[in-house]
């Protein structure tokens, strides 16, 4: 929800919303700017729990 928020308020740029968990480790969501939906994915695919959203829009 924040995600969506700051990429509404800056469609030009990209961002990354940290979020804590229990076990002391992030969670990390990242977003491509609205203006030019490439890359985020890219890059989470590099990590190995990274790049779930490409397969919830197939």
């Amino acid at each position: 929800m924040y995600g969506n928020l700051l990429a509404n308020q800056s469609p030009e740029r990209a961002h990354a919303v940290l979020t804590s968990n229990a076990d002391k480790t992030y969670t990390v969501s990242l977003r491509a700017p609205l203006a030019n939906k490439q890359g985020a994915g890219d890059i989470c695919a590099q990590f190995e729990t990274g790049g779930g959203v490409p397969q919830l829009l197939a």
